[in-house]
């Protein structure tokens, strides 16, 4: 997965998704928001109660998803380390 968008409208999606980003969970991917680079890039957080999706413009060059663990409401403050910025 590789694109390039503003960092403040990513920011902003991923605060917006990790609403619904339960911090602890028996299901390790429920602690995650779900980040998709296909026609556009979208966010989903989801806790089995509630769900949001939001997406942000980005120029997309290759597809892909990951889930980025740890960006809660309890913590939404991220960074993208060095072995995935160069992936």
């Amino acid at each position: 997965m590789k694109f390039t968008c503003k960092k403040a409208e990513f920011s902003e999606a991923v605060s917006t998704a990790a609403r619904a980003v339960s911090p602890k969970s028996s299901i390790p991917a429920l602690e995650g928001i779900l980040i998709t680079a296909g026609e556009s890039l979208t966010f989903c957080g989801y806790d089995l109660k509630l769900g949001i999706t939001c997406s942000c413009e980005a120029d997309i060059t290759e597809k892909g998803s990951i889930i980025l663990i740890g960006a809660t409401t309890e913590n939404p403050s991220f960074e993208v380390n060095g072995a995935l910025l160069s992936r």
